[in-house]
C-alpha cells in the first residue's frame, strides 16, 4: 500500500472524527441542545479544533515526517490522556451510579418486566421507590427492558458498573474501526485516539448511563456491512438501532432511494420480529 502523506492522514482523521461524532451526538442527543454554558463552550470549542485541524491539513508547513520530539510529544500525550480519561470514566462510573439517569430507566423496566409489573405507570413508580428510595419513571421503548433483563438481576451499582464497562469496551471498538476503515490504525492516530476517553459526547453516555455508544456502533457497522454488500446483515443492524431509538429508522429512506431492497426488508422484519418479540414478552398493555 502506497504511503499517505502527513496531509490526507489528518483529512482523513477529520472525516472519520466528524461523521463518526456526528453519529455519536445524534445518538447522544447533546449536541443538537446545548442548555448549559458549559455546553456552549464545548461546541465553541469543538468548532474552533476543527477548524485548526482543516487549517493545519492544508499548511505547507506540516509535510515533514514525525521527527523523535513529534514521537516524545505523541507518547507523553497518549499517557496523560490515558491516565486522566480511565480517572475520569472510573469517577463518572460511581457518580452516575448514584443518581436517577437513563440507566435507571432501562433497569427499572428489566427488573419490572421480570417481576410481572407494568413497565409504565403508578405501579413501576411504587416500585422504583421501593428499589431506589426515589421515585422513577421510564420513557424507553420496551425492546429497552428485554435488553436490560440480565442487568437487573444484579444489585443496581453493580449493573451500572458493568454496563460503563461494557460501553467503554464499545467505544473502543468503534474508535479503532473507524481508524481501521480510513488506513489510520496505528501510530500516531491509535494512541493520540485516546484523547478520545475526555470527549463530551463519551463522558455524557458513561455519566448517563446511555445506550448512545452502541447506536452509534450499530449504525457504522451497518453502513459498513452495506458498503461490502452485505445488505441482510446491514438491515439487522440497522432494524435493532430503530428498535432502541426511532431517528435510526430515517436511514430507511436512504436505503429505499439507493433501492436497496435486501436491506430494506431485513430492516423491516428486525424491526417486527423485535416488537412482535416486545408484545409477547411485556404484554400488549406495556
Amino acid at each position: 500500500m502506497p504511503s499517505i502523506s502527513l496531509r490526507n492522514e489528518i483529512r482523513l482523521v477529520l472525516q472519520a472524527f466528524y461523521v463518526v461524532g456526528l453519529i455519536f451526538s445524534f445518538a447522544n442527543g447533546f449536541a443538537y441542545s446545548p442548555r448549559h454554558l458549559t455546553d456552549r463552550l464545548y461546541l465553541a470549542g469543538w468548532i474552533a479544533l476543527g477548524s485548526c485541524l482543516c487549517a493545519a491539513s492544508w499548511s505547507s508547513t506540516v509535510r515533514q515526517r514525525y521527527s523523535s520530539s513529534r514521537q516524545t510529544v505523541v507518547f507523553i500525550i497518549f499517557v496523560i490522556s490515558t491516565t486522566v480519561g480511565m480517572a475520569t470514566w472510573l469517577d463518572l462510573t460511581l457518580g452516575g451510579s448514584l443518581i436517577n439517569n437513563d440507566f435507571t430507566q432501562d433497569y427499572l423496566a428489566g427488573y419490572a418486566l421480570r417481576h410481572d409489573i407494568n413497565i409504565y405507570g403508578p405501579a413501576l413508580r411504587a416500585t422504583s421507590i421501593k428499589l431506589f428510595n426515589f421515585e422513577a419513571e421510564n420513557y424507553h421503548p420496551p425492546f429497552n427492558a428485554l435488553l436490560f433483563v440480565p442487568l437487573s438481576y444484579l444489585r443496581y451499582r453493580a449493573a451500572f458498573v458493568v454496563w460503563s464497562v461494557v460501553s467503554l469496551v464499545g467505544f473502543g471498538v468503534l474508535v479503532v474501526y473507524a481508524l481501521h476503515s480510513c488506513s489510520l490504525a496505528r501510530y500516531p492516530w491509535l494512541p493520540l485516539s485516546f484523547l478520545l476517553l475526555l470527549w463530551k459526547p463519551f463522558t455524557s453516555s458513561i455519566w448517563l448511563g446511555q445506550l448512545s455508544i452502541f447506536l452509534a456502533l450499530l449504525i457504522v457497522l451497518g453502513f459498513a456491512c452495506l458498503q461490502r454488500r452485505h445488505e441482510k446483515v446491514a438491515g439487522f443492524l440497522f432494524g435493532c438501532a430503530t428498535l432502541v431509538k426511532f431517528f435510526p429508522g430515517l436511514l430507511l429512506l436512504y436505503v429505499l432511494t439507493e433501492r436497496r431492497w435486501s436491506c430494506a426488508i431485513s430492516w423491516l422484519a428486525t424491526v417486527t420480529a423485535g416488537l412482535a418479540l416486545s408484545v409477547a414478552v411485556a404484554g400488549s398493555e406495556n
